[in-house]
């Protein structure tokens, strides 16, 4: 395994959950 490829695999994800957060934010908000 190559830990450069694990890192970008690890940001990927992040940045995929952080915008699946911020389109669930305002729903939440207006709950």
């Amino acid at each position: 395994m190559d830990n450069s490829n694990i890192a970008k695999r690890m940001k990927k994800y992040e940045a995929v959950h952080k915008s699946v957060l911020m389109n669930r934010m305002p729903v939440i908000l207006r709950l």
